[in-house]
């Protein structure tokens, strides 16, 4: 005798791969499975930055405008130091004029706190 639901399958997949042992087969009306997310790429805590540099694009004068002093070291693409300064403090402007124009990676620690801007300077 058939109930009218049928024989199938089902699998279950995240941003387009299948998750791994979330499948089914012989089903009435309607089965529950469940399932969760063992290691979630996300954090508990966001947070914003409270530091920026501006003007950005530049041609050259960067000023530093932060909550507390931060450690800056200035990288080109290469990875080479071009800068660094420890406790630069708000509204503290920098000069970069001596450098080729191109992009800049501003590596910024701010009380244990790491983050990286990019500067272009024209």
């Amino acid at each position: 005798m058939n109930s009218g639901y049928g024989v199938g399958s089902y699998r279950i997949f995240g941003n387009g791969v299948q998750i791994s042992g979330v499948q089914g087969g012989t089903f009435g009306s309607s089965e529950t499975k469940s399932f969760s997310v063992a290691n979630p790429l996300s954090n508990d805590e966001f947070s914003t930055s409270s530091v920026s540099i501006y003007p950005n694009p530049t041609k050259g004068i960067v000023t530093i405008s932060t909550e507390s002093s931060v450690d800056i070291v200035i990288t080109d693409l290469t990875g080479k130091v071009v800068f660094a300064k420890n406790k630069v403090s708000n509204n503290e402007s920098i000069n970069l004029t001596g450098l080729q124009s191109g992009v800049y990676l501003a590596k910024l620690n701010q009380d244990g706190v790491v983050e990286t801007k990019k500067i272009i300077l024209n």
